[in-house]
């Protein structure tokens, strides 16, 4: 047997495979306009510019809104006149994000998609234009569907199981994000992206307990890679996505063990040393 059939056998077993349902769905549940009480907490959003400059810190920005141990922290490239990703916070179907670069809150934008409970992304779903900036979409995974938020419907796309850890990432280069898996330390990457369907590759990578985030183009080829976290360390690996085992190659020190890990990210497109691994904090209001 193949190893792309191994992998589709593997991933099938107990479990839906890759489908798409494409139809008008309401996954946000929340109450408008939001009323946020306030928690006595903060959410602090820390960046070390430089992926291997360990010295280099900088306080990305904090959150003004009342902050809630709730809070699933993002970065993210919703504001289209936005060229670097921003701090961004989903709570109960709620969205707060930056529209630029200053800190969070004093020109922040609040938009409801999903339900409390979901995982959120922000994820390009359309191949990118390289004469303007990216835009990305919302996303959200609830027990083994992604939902994701088009320009006119919502797309839900079944891809693994309930129990599983959803990823987002542009697993082949082609400009536009793909879904992926965590189970125990193996990874099912999607072929296609959200029109489903497609195929699944597969790799296992770290410990089981390691917390995976993705890497955007973190070799400059376009194709996004996963980056664990393990206590305080960074783990990075110089295989892509599919590779039966990917290799940890690298270790970076950054921030707490208790610290929210975020994806790395991709500051300025043609320089390697642009790459940051950022934190997000939640602590007592300042």
């Amino acid at each position: 047997m193949s190893r792309s059939k191994a992998a589709r056998r593997a991933f099938a077993v107990g479990v839906v495979v890759v489908a798409a349902v494409c139809a008008v769905v309401t996954p946000a549940a929340a109450a408008w306009p939001p009323v946020f009480e306030p928690s006595g907490q903060e959410l602090s959003f820390y960046s070390q510019p430089g992926v291997g400059a360990p010295t280099q810190t900088s306080r990305l920005a904090s959150s003004t809104w009342e902050a809630d141990p709730t809070d699933k922290p993002l970065m993210c490239k919703i504001w289209p006149m936005t060229p670097s990703a921003l701090p961004a916070s989903f709570r109960n179907g709620y969205w707060t994000y930056n529209i630029d670069d200053s800190d969070v809150g004093t020109t922040s934008n609040i938009e409801r998609f999903g339900r409390p409970g979901d995982t959120p992304f922000c994820g390009q779903t359309t191949p990118v234009d390289k004469s303007m900036w990216e835009q990305d979409s919302l996303i959200v995974w609830r027990e083994g569907v992604f939902y994701f938020r088009l320009a006119t419907q919502t797309k839900a796309v079944t891809f693994g199981r309930p129990t599983d850890t959803p990823l987002i990432g542009d697993w082949d280069g082609d400009s536009v994000d793909e879904m992926a898996v965590k189970r125990g330390n193996r990874y099912y990457f999607a072929t296609d992206n959200i029109t489903g369907g497609g195929g699944v590759r597969s790799s296992t990578f770290g410990l089981p307990t390691d917390a995976p985030v993705t890497a955007a183009s973190l070799y400059l080829n376009g194709v996004d890679t996963l980056v664990l976290r393990r206590g305080n360390r960074y783990l990075f690996t110089g295989d892509l996505p599919g590779a039966p085992t990917m290799q940890i190659t690298r270790e970076q020190a950054y921030g707490k063990a208790t610290d929210i890990p975020l994806d790395v990210e991709n500051w300025v497109p043609s320089d390697p040393e642009s790459r940051q691994v950022s934190v997000a904090r939640l602590g007592p209001d300042s």
